[in-house]
């Protein structure tokens, strides 16, 4: 095993602001970020961390005295990259990193499924095109995992992964609850009244007929079957809830309105 020593241009007896200021001028002239060797870097971060976390078999400088802790050192080693790059050092950093971004959805991308070009904001202010596919059926706050779509800036790691947080928008005449649709459906006082047959359409627009018993009441749920949204990853879908809204014309001429009534 490379003596860690020896990659950070280090005595054994060094002490702790010796090795923490081998480490930051190696890590600053070989960091990725900064145009430097990737490989390079790994192996000084390799180094600095086996000190850090005294796996070194030989003088080890905790058992000497040379650094107070292993966690004052833990410290010390986050505290010196949070100071050069504006935040704690983490093992993303030595890559490229995950994207996370929201898609607002209609109802009809979730009864079809979408497959479509977005332009996501990467690290570093970078644009980039990406393709996703929403399955049928995705439901509001559904995060998705898209493999190495994310950040890319770093050529000699492999990409990052982009999650996109689906966000279910509003429609103006249907609505969702689980897997059903639903939709608010006018008749004439007429026809609640008497009874017959009204057509009502489904989100991908398929015209279903519905019969109306005589005396159908405000408020009343009428079902249509599997003519709801897909039961997402199964080959099931919900219902149409159909829920009757009579319309009552205004008087404004009495005899108008009974001829309308018969």
């Amino acid at each position: 095993m490379q003596d860690p020593y020896r990659t950070l241009g280090v005595d054994r007896s060094a002490s702790e602001s010796d090795v923490r200021r081998a480490y930051r001028k190696l890590a600053m002239e070989h960091h990725p970020d900064k145009g430097g060797d990737p490989e390079k870097f790994k192996d000084i971060t390799r180094a600095y961390d086996q000190i850090k976390k005294g796996d070194v078999h030989v003088n080890d400088p905790f058992s000497q005295g040379g650094f107070n802790t292993r966690a004052d050192f833990g410290d010390q080693f986050n505290s010196i990259f949070g100071q050069q790059f504006g935040g704690h050092w983490h093992s993303q950093r030595q890559g490229n990193r995950d994207v996370n971004i929201a898609y607002n959805i209609t109802l009809e991308e979730v009864y079809s499924g979408i497959n479509k070009d977005l332009q996501v904001n990467m690290p570093k202010g970078i644009k980039k095109i990406v393709n996703i596919d929403v399955p049928p059926g995705i439901k509001h706050g559904d995060k998705i995992k898209f493999s190495k779509l994310g950040d890319d800036s770093l050529k000699n790691f492999t990409p990052g992964d982009l999650y996109v947080t689906i966000k279910e928008q509003k429609h103006t005449v249907y609505t969702r609850s689980k897997d059903d649709c639903i939709i608010n459906h006018k008749i004439p006082v007429k026809l609640a009244m008497t009874g017959g047959h009204t057509e009502v359409k489904s989100i991908d627009g398929s015209a279903f007929k519905l019969a109306i018993k005589s005396g159908t009441q405000p408020g009343t749920k009428l079902r249509i079957p599997e003519a709801g949204f897909p039961i997402f990853h199964t080959k099931k879908t919900g219902n149409l809830i159909v829920i009757i809204s009579v319309v009552i014309p205004a008087i404004t001429n009495l005899n108008t309105t009974i001829e309308e009534l018969k």
